[in-house]
């Protein structure tokens, strides 16, 4: 237990020292180029801009940081299992000197790290009930756990998709079946709209377009179930509503994120504005993961999906 934090802290320490940094350099160009002139007016503005987008962008390195902890944490566990089927432990490894010392001290610290990471988990449990942003992070991880069917993993709770996607599918078909539908889901949502589309009856899915938003789909379903989520499976969706979806992202959103050639993405500027309006007093907040409904562009990419269906019936 012990090796395995200080592992962890070695790969947090390097990615505080070399990943973030780079990071923060790309974000800093993206700012200058979405704010032309804003860097110079306002450097603290800048800075706070590029944190956000920099924080957002380690999730696509979270794969790297994994296996840079997963290699040495594995061959810890490999050398324990050996000493252990051979009947000895680590002070038998080094029984005399300081570095016998240094294992029975890192030994005992292994006793009560267990007993801290019990500790660990309750307190985690408490701030999700009190700390939205806490919540927030475990719901992500409770979807994602819970979207697969139980036959995948038995021991999960019951999955949500086996009755919404259904339910989707009878409710889209009949209002298809009346008029034009937009199928909008947002983050989650447009996994359920991308699973709702690839069962729609080939008689209603002709009226039908898709907008999605901070969608998950590719960063994080593409690389979690490549088996399942990839880019013929996404290319079908595209096909099914004959061209017509539209894929909202913000290098802001530390969750959704480009959906690739399948979709026409469109990158929102986040924030929608680098000074303090004329009026205000505070600067316009970053929405990240949040509030995509209220960027004044969707409003617009609603209106053009809704005359493209129309052509579509016509």
């Amino acid at each position: 237990m012990a090796v395995a934090v200080l592992v962890l802290a070695l790969v947090a320490l390097g990615a505080r020292l070399f990943l973030i940094p780079r990071l923060r350099r790309q974000a800093a160009a993206i700012v200058a180029e979405d704010y032309p002139g804003g860097p110079a007016t306002d450097p603290s503005r800048a800075r706070s801009i590029g944190a956000a987008i920099a924080d957002a962008k380690l999730i696509d390195h979270s794969g790297q940081l994994l296996l840079w902890g997963y290699l040495p944490l594995g061959a810890a566990a490999v050398a324990v299992t050996v000493l252990a089927l051979v009947g000895k432990g680590p002070v038998d490894v080094v029984p005399h000197g300081w570095p016998a010392h240094v294992v029975t001290v890192v030994t005992d610290v292994g006793v009560y790290l267990i007993g801290l990471a019990a500790l660990g988990l309750l307190a985690l449990g408490t701030q999700a009930y009190r700390n939205q942003s806490v919540r927030r992070v475990v719901g992500i991880a409770w979807d994602l756990g819970t979207f697969w069917p139980r036959a995948g993993h038995p021991l999960a709770p019951p999955c949500y998709a086996e009755r919404v996607v259904p339910e989707l599918v009878t409710r889209t078909s009949w209002l298809a079946g009346q008029d034009r539908v937009i199928l909008s889901g947002h983050s989650q949502g447009s996994v359920l709209a991308a699973a709702t589309v690839l069962q729609l009856p080939s008689s209603t899915v002709d009226n039908v377009a898709l907008l999605t938003y901070g969608s998950p789909l590719r960063r994080l379903y593409a690389r979690l179930f490549p088996a399942y989520v990839h880019d013929r499976a996404l290319a079908t969706v595209d096909r099914e509503v004959g061209g017509r979806w539209v894929n909202l992202w913000r290098h802001t959103d530390p969750i959704g994120g480009p959906v690739g050639e399948p979709a026409g993405d469109l990158r929102l500027v986040d924030p929608a504005g680098f000074p303090i309006p004329p009026g205000d007093t505070a600067y316009p907040a970053v929405r990240g993961h949040s509030d995509y409904v209220a960027d004044p562009a969707f409003g617009g990419v609603v209106a053009e999906l809704s005359a493209v269906a129309v052509e579509a019936v016509s």
